[in-house]
């Protein structure tokens, strides 16, 4: 029985190796895991955009510990929703499990995504926002980005950044939550579910560009965005949804594009 644990961990090392060089970008910042079942040592990381407690394998794969010293695989719902599977790290090659199902690659090419509006979503970057999280609606969950020290929000409808109205007398967290309503109206429009594997890419496109990812924008929302005044004094706004004086540009919707999720020349350290 010693003996075939142990086989199982050198294939699984020597599996990890082969393929991490690929995966991992220069800047992951590696962690230590311990798989008791097979006493067993392996290398982790924290990719922006997963959930609190999910991490990385070196090889790509999404993993938690949902015991002491107990790895298990990650398996990605219809709408990209993680979730834990029964199989142990370690256990299997993911790769020749249909069921595990490896994150996005890490790459500096333009990627050819699957998003038809992948170009609209990279829009928001000619802006000053700094800052960027997700915000939920009643039909999906879709980025938000916000300027710091200012009024100035944006929602994702899809097709467009849509601005969100700040009105002196209304707390600006009140003011999101309602005109998620219209941003909900316009991701049914276009059809887009959100996923975490869409969270995954964009989180890591916002690091790459140098600004800042909130894990969870409803927790750790700013503390202006609850008071009731407009200090900035540019908040103003028509509040009409759908008018271009709100938006930025509307891009010709026919996709294309994708985005840069890494770096090439990764290091495993």
């Amino acid at each position: 029985m010693r003996i075939s644990k142990l086989i199982v961990v050198v294939l699984f090392l020597v599996l990890i190796s082969k393929a991490s060089s690929a995966v991992v970008p220069e800047y992951a910042k590696p962690g230590n895991a311990y798989q008791k079942k097979y006493d067993m040592s392996f290398q982790i990381w924290k990719p922006l955009g997963l959930p609190t407690k999910w991490y990385a394998t070196y090889d790509g794969y999404p993993v938690v510990e949902i015991a002491k010293d107990r790895w298990v695989y990650g398996v990605f719902g219809h709408a990209g929703q993680l979730s834990e599977s029964l199989i142990n790290v370690g256990a299997v090659d993911p790769n020749t499990v249909l069921i595990l199902t490896p994150l996005p690659s890490f790459q500096n090419d333009d990627l050819n995504s699957k998003f038809k509006y992948a170009d609209s979503l990279k829009r928001i970057f000619q802006t000053k926002c700094d800052n960027f999280s997700i915000a939920y609606t009643k039909v999906s969950p879709t980025p938000i980005a916000w300027e710091s020290g200012t009024s100035k929000v944006y929602m994702w409808g899809g097709k467009r950044w849509v601005q969100i109205p700040h009105r002196p007398a209304v707390k600006l967290s009140n003011t999101i939550k309602r005109d998620s309503r219209n941003i909900a109206k316009m991701l049914k429009t276009c059809k887009i579910v959100w996923t975490q594997i869409d969270t995954f890419e964009f989180a890591n496109l916002v690091k790459c560009a140098g600004l800042n990812w909130i894990d969870n924008f409803e927790a750790n929302m700013p503390l202006s965005f609850n008071e009731i005044s407009d200090k900035t004094g540019d908040g103003s706004y028509t509040g009409n949804m759908g008018n271009s004086s709100g938006e930025l540009s509307d891009p010709d919707a026919s996709g294309g594009g994708g985005w840069d999720t890494g770096r090439d020349n990764p290091q495993n350290n």
